[in-house]
């Protein structure tokens, strides 16, 4: 961890990040809702490949996961609010597999330094896991219906 630490040191946001941090964590629980929303989002894997920012997608979701340990430690309170903004971030049946991977990945990560959340969020992956599987299979049927038909 000391490696890491070292490294966000020199992380030209961080100051800036902070500063944010601590705003929102001296206001009600909604602002820090807003706040803990905007890492999810970037925690989809929707960033463009071809940008021009030298940082790396895991270089950016292990600084999101640091900040977020570090609320953690600050808000005792946070695993209640954080638990439903996981599931509702947590992406559509239908998109891609590497969205889906990468955000089961993070929040499994999130899983493994928040424990209080650890069953809710295996039951999300096990239940969003089964949708797809029910939507696979309903279209592979909807399919051979309709090749049987033509």
């Amino acid at each position: 961890m000391q490696g890491q630490n070292t490294y966000l040191l020199y992380w030209p946001g961080l100051r800036r990040v902070s500063r944010i941090v601590s705003k929102f964590l001296c206001r009600p629980n909604s602002m820090l809702t807003v706040c803990i929303e905007s890492g999810l989002q970037a925690l989809d894997s929707s960033m463009p490949s071809t940008s021009s920012a030298p940082l790396t997608r895991r270089i950016i979701y292990d600084r999101l996961h640091y900040l977020l340990q570090h609320v953690l430690t600050l808000v005792p309170t946070l695993p209640s609010t954080l638990q439903p903004l996981l599931i509702r971030h947590f992406p559509h049946k239908r998109q891609n597999q590497v969205s889906q991977t990468t955000f089961i990945r993070n929040i499994l990560r999130v899983s493994s330094y928040c424990p209080e959340l650890s069953d809710k969020i295996l039951a999300t992956i096990v239940d969003r896991a089964i949708q797809i599987d029910v939507s696979q299979e309903s279209d592979i049927k909807d399919t051979l219906l309709i090749i049987l038909q033509g």
